[in-house]
């Protein structure tokens, strides 16, 4: 079946009539080639690595799910001399034994990878893997830039298997694709032989398969120790145009080369890797002010309101001298009223938790919940307060019922009273002023 991505096509079935052929073209002669390496290899089409990364990278699989994929690879190997076209759909416990796992975390790879597209549903030895199908078109277009960014994609990489069964329990995406972007750069099969040497740069690694550069050179070291990667000696001036000299070493029998303690942790914590993007930073020195010492910050008071603060004015009182000293209540007559007036609803209302109610209340600024019966019973236990601290000697005059928190109501006026006020305050003036009138008028006429 043929399977078109942006403007590659890919058959599986290419990979079985090509395996007789011969490469064609002109090529560098590899000193280390070999017919094959320790422990055999298996052929692994480029593309199919890159969109297996792909399918990870978009989150259509997870790395477990990958080492099962890889897992697949191993076990048709072992079946190379059995008969062709050998079903593949029963072969759990031997993915469960190569990537040291359950059988229920393998089953659920195997359906994820049958639902990205890795892996088809009628398995058998002979075909049994694909290309993903992204399902929409700018996810298309992002694979083909990926399938973009690596050269000669149209051909069949020789893994050993080593590697494969090495693989198929590393648990680290980084050491994943630094194997992987090696192998795309350094394996190859040509004129039936494996040429294991090329050149690969971790900066091209880490563009390809999206990590940090710096994780993919402590992956290769650690590649190096054990064993799978032999660094050549290279020119500095080569080594920063193309890469390192490296070649997979073909006769790695699977064990690290060099059994040494691991070295002592650092005393120090690295810092972040740097943005993928936008490298070059300003290197001018502007604004660059010390940042003052940092020093101990002190905690704000804490406040508490106790069942006993509701039995009595004092007990009111003292809690607003707290609740002001932390900050949580405005000072004056009027916050005082309003946290009396709170705690007269809380006796009034509250029935199971009187304390807590009433903190809820000073937190949340609910004062508008008292009524105006209890805004009058807190209005009498202040004036009480005020009496019982007068008695201590702690204030000079004791309030009384018309000068607490709010000005002195004046007696009602009738609208008859002050009418009656109006015209007789009227009729005196005219009396007053109607004498004078009458003389200046006689006056005026004897004139």
């Amino acid at each position: 079946m043929k399977q078109q991505i942006g403007a590659w096509s890919y058959t599986p079935e290419e990979d079985t009539r090509r395996k007789g052929a011969k490469s064609r073209g002109t090529y560098r002669q590899s000193e280390y080639a070999r017919t094959k390496p320790e422990g055999g290899f298996c052929f692994i089409p480029a593309m199919v690595i890159i969109g297996a990364w792909w399918a990870f990278r978009a989150r259509f699989v997870t790395l477990g799910d990958l080492r099962v994929w890889l897992a697949f690879f191993e076990v048709v190997a072992r079946r190379c001399g059995d008969r062709p076209n050998r079903s593949l759909n029963s072969v759990e416990h031997e993915l469960i034994d190569l990537v040291d796992g359950s059988e229920a975390q393998v089953r659920t790879s195997i359906r994820r990878l049958e639902r990205a597209g890795l892996l088809l549903r009628n398995r058998t030895t002979s075909r049994w893997y694909r290309l993903p199908e992204p399902p929409a078109a700018d996810e298309q277009e992002n694979l083909a830039a990926t399938i973009r960014g690596v050269e000669n994609h149209r051909r069949r990489a020789p893994v050993p298997r080593r590697v494969i069964r090495y693989l198929c329990r590393a648990t680290r995406p980084v050491l994943w694709a630094t194997v992987l972007g090696h192998v795309l750069r350094c394996l190859y099969y040509r004129n039936g032989q494996c040429a294991p040497d090329g050149r690969c740069k971790s900066s091209w690694v880490a563009d390809v398969f999206e990590v940090d550069p710096r994780n993919v050179k402590a992956a290769r070291r650690e590649l190096v120790e054990l064993g799978v990667l032999i660094m050549e000696p290279t020119d500095q001036r080569s080594m920063n145009r193309f890469g390192p000299r490296v070649r997979f070493n073909l006769e790695w029998n699977g064990v690290p080369a060099c059994r040494r303690p691991p070295p002592p942790r650092p005393s120090f914590t690295a810092g972040s890797p740097p943005p993928k993007k936008d490298r070059e930073l300003a290197s001018r020195w502007e604004d660059q002010k010390p940042w003052p010492a940092a020093g101990v910050r002190e905690r704000s008071p804490r406040w508490r309101v106790a069942p006993s603060d509701l039995d009595s004015p004092n007990g009111l009182g003292k809690l607003f001298e707290q609740l002001v000293a932390c900050g949580a209540c405005k000072a004056g007559e009027a916050a005082r009223l309003n946290l009396f007036a709170a705690a007269a609803r809380t006796r009034r209302v509250a029935t199971r938790n009187p304390a807590g109610f009433l903190a809820a209340l000073v937190r949340w600024k609910h004062w508008d919940f008292a009524s105006h019966a209890d805004e009058e019973a807190g209005r009498a236990w202040l004036i009480e307060l005020r009496k019982q601290r007068y008695a201590l000697g702690q204030v000079s005059e004791p309030q009384t019922s018309r000068d607490v928190s709010r000005p002195q109501s004046r007696e009602p006026v009738r609208a008859a009273n002050m009418l009656q006020a109006v015209l007789s305050s009227t009729t005196a003036s005219a009396r007053f002023i109607a004498p004078s009138s009458r003389a200046e008028t006689e006056a005026a006429i004897r004139k």
